[in-house]
C-alpha cells in the first residue's frame, strides 16, 4: 500500500478490560509484524484525561510492537444524565474541562487523537451510554433542535489557539 500511500495502522483492539487487552496484543503481534505504518488504539479515559492510560498503552505497544507513530482512532466521554452501568459518566462541565488535556496528551506526544463522536443519538431517557459522547446534543434528529455542548466550545476554542 505504501506506493499509493495508503497508511495502515494495527487493528483496534478491544480495550474495556486492560488485562484482556493487552493479552489480544501479545497473541496479535507476532502476526503483525512489517504490516503496518502506525500503532492504531482506541483508548477511553476512565473518568479523566487518562495519561496513565496512555502511557500504559504506549509502554505494552513498544514492547510487543517497536517504536511507530500512534493514532487513538477512538476516544471520549460519555454525558448521559441518567446513565447506569460500568463506564465513567461526567457531567458536560466536567467533560468540557478534560477534553481540551486529553487532546493535548497526545497532541504533545506527537501522537494523533479522532474524538468520538460528534453528534449524540437521540436519547429520550438520557441513559443510553453510545447516545451520549458527542460534542452536539442532539434531543431530535431535526438539526434544528440540536444544541453544542460545552465541551464543543472548549474543542473550538483549543483548535484556534492550536
Amino acid at each position: 500500500m505504501a506506493p499509493l500511500g495508503i497508511k495502515i495502522g494495527t487493528p483496534q483492539l478491544w480495550s474495556g478490560d486492560l488485562d484482556t487487552h493487552d493479552a489480544d496484543l501479545a497473541v496479535l503481534a507476532p502476526l503483525l509484524e512489517g504490516t503496518f505504518d502506525h500503532v492504531g488504539w482506541h483508548l477511553y479515559p476512565r473518568g479523566d484525561v487518562g495519561v496513565d492510560l496512555i502511557e500504559r498503552f504506549e509502554a505494552t505497544y513498544r514492547d510487543l510492537l517497536g517504536a511507530f507513530p500512534v493514532i487513538c482512532t477512538e476516544a471520549g466521554y460519555l454525558d448521559a444524565a441518567d446513565y447506569s452501568g460500568g463506564a465513567a459518566n461526567l457531567t458536560p462541565t466536567q467533560k468540557a474541562g478534560f477534553l481540551p488535556e486529553l487532546v493535548d496528551a497526545y497532541v504533545s506526544r506527537g501522537y494523533g487523537i479522532s474524538y468520538f463522536e460528534l453528534l449524540d443519538d437521540p436519547d429520550p431517557s438520557a441513559s443510553e451510554r453510545e447516545a451520549s459522547l458527542g460534542l452536539v446534543e442532539c434531543p431530535e434528529v431535526d438539526p434544528a433542535t440540536w444544541v453544542d455542548k460545552p465541551a464543543f466550545d472548549e474543542l473550538a476554542a483549543y483548535l484556534r489557539r492550536a
